[in-house]
């Protein structure tokens, strides 16, 4: 099953890609770059435009997929139809799906400063369905202090 989900938060795109999205790609920059691109002319159909310079951050989950933090680097282009790519893949690996009430599906949760973070595994696709009309993504170095500081949920009660 495919999964696509997509946000702007502080003039960032966040793009979740699921593995079945991207299994055929290899990590390399070059690789990571051809995808990109095309990923960026499917967004166009969507409503989203790329031109110019554009910082990219990968968040990589071996289970889930991968989120890609999009920033434009509001460096000026005289050629506005060609997209420059900075890409970096982040040393924090996984990612949770935050969302402000319990949802009772099969993953642990994590309680953490007043909301619920699943670690899906991504295997259960109904699951993650039912999380990604309700939830945002978290990755990077706010996964780690979650994972640290929150306290798990025993759902066997």
């Amino acid at each position: 099953m495919i999964f696509l989900k997509i946000d702007v938060r502080d003039d960032n795109l966040i793009v979740f890609l699921n593995n079945s999205l991207i299994e055929n790609i290899g990590f390399s920059e070059c690789e990571l770059e051809r995808y990109f691109r095309s990923l960026f002319l499917k967004l166009g159909d969507y409503g989203f435009d790329f031109s110019g310079s554009y910082s990219i951050n990968v968040y990589v989950d071996d289970e889930c997929g991968i989120v890609l933090s999009v920033s434009n680097d509001d460096i000026d282009y005289y050629d506005y139809d060609i997209v420059n790519m900075n890409i970096s893949i982040s040393k924090y690996k996984g990612f949770l799906f935050k969302v402000n009430n319990f949802i009772d599906i099969d993953s642990s949760v994590i309680v953490y400063n007043g909301c619920f973070y699943y670690d899906l595994g991504c295997t259960n696709f109904i699951d993650i369905g039912r999380l990604f009309e309700n939830c945002d993504i978290v990755y990077g170095k706010s996964v780690h202090d979650i994972r640290c500081y929150g306290r798990v949920i025993d759902k066997s009660f």
